[in-house]
């Protein structure tokens, strides 16, 4: 029986399951190297067919777009929160958000980020709002793998981006409202 580039994309499960994690046996069939394929092993076909479906993905922006959009008009919207509170307690100092690694893909693609592989579990998006004599700006970091890459912007290259620069110019690929969100994906008052 056939299968289709998803069923075999989803194999990719195996390296985050407990099964490799805690060392346990696998089949020989996931080791096996494939001298056509220059000497890859299944489970590093199967990796990297899941990379390539993943990227594919969100690199179609609707998809990124109804993914993440609604994601990052909160941000966005705690962001301005932050900015044009009057008093320091008035907003909140951190948020954290516990997120599927496709909907941090979905995030990225939308913040004009290129990412070429797969988002590794415990990934994190964190943004850093600094004031500096009434001027606000923001910065970005995506950790990953034991990485911290700063997040450079199309539209603002400084480490230190002014807020009000990219907020502006990520307004318009955030979902603001539940409603809207549920619209575009076409399920009405449930869920996409």
């Amino acid at each position: 029986m056939p299968l289709t580039l998803h069923q075999v994309a989803s194999l990719n499960n195996l390296n985050r399951e407990a099964s490799i994690a805690h060392n346990l046996t696998q089949p020989a069939w996931v080791e096996r190297r494939w001298p056509q394929y220059g000497n890859w092993s299944t489970l590093e076909l199967v990796t990297e067919l899941r990379r390539l479906e993943r990227i594919n993905e969100f690199n179609r922006p609707e998809m990124a777009y109804l993914m993440g959009g609604y994601l990052l008009g909160d941000w966005i919207n705690r962001a301005e929160k932050v900015i044009n509170s009057k008093s320091p307690n008035e907003a909140e100092k951190a948020v954290l958000y516990s997120s599927h690694d496709g909907t941090l893909q979905a995030l990225l693609s939308l913040m004009g980020q290129r990412v070429d592989k797969l988002v590794p579990y415990a990934s994190t998006i964190c943004m850093e709002i600094l004031k500096n004599n009434d001027t606000y700006h923001i910065e970005m970091y995506y950790r990953h793998s034991g990485l911290v890459q700063h997040l450079n912007f199309p539209d603002c290259p400084l480490i230190q981006c002014p807020a009000e620069t990219l907020i502006k110019s990520l307004r318009s690929r955030a979902i603001f409202e539940r409603k809207r969100l549920y619209h575009l994906c076409g399920s009405g008052d449930a869920y996409c």
